[in-house]
């Protein structure tokens, strides 16, 4: 007789077990509903102003943004910062400048400079958000 994890309840069966397929869907549906309350995926469109929020309706622990092609981090060769990995109290910079910022219900681009390429008008941004 199958046994059950201890943090989600998920089968663990012993060989010569009989399963069935509602089995393997009633752990799916306990997996992606773990996944839906542990992380939180979307996008953003640059706005082109100097700073933009993107509320999500929880403060995260960490964010990861990058712009639709993937661009993320500094680009050595231009010159340019496109996101990248933030976490509390630890925004993504850009010469010493804040250019990704978690805050209470989201996150805030900035772009203070000609380099900073968070928030550029009409562009579609994706992150990836750590409840």
């Amino acid at each position: 007789m199958a046994s059950y994890t201890e943090h989600y309840g998920l089968h663990q069966w012993e060989p010569g077990d009989d399963f069935l397929r509602t089995d393997f869907n009633a752990d799916f549906q306990k997996i992606d509903a773990a996944i839906g309350e542990l992380l939180a995926f979307g996008s953003y469109t640059g706005s082109g102003t100097a700073s933009q929020t993107v509320n999500l309706g929880f403060t995260p622990r960490a964010l990861y943004t990058c712009t639709q092609d993937g661009k993320a981090g500094s680009d050595v060769g231009s010159g340019y910062c496109y996101g990248g990995l933030a976490f509390e109290n630890r925004p993504v910079t850009h010469n010493s400048q804040g250019v990704v910022t978690i805050m209470t219900d989201g996150f805030r681009v900035d772009a203070p400079n000609d380099y900073a390429r968070t928030n550029q008008s009409g562009e579609i941004y994706y992150y990836a958000a750590v409840r």
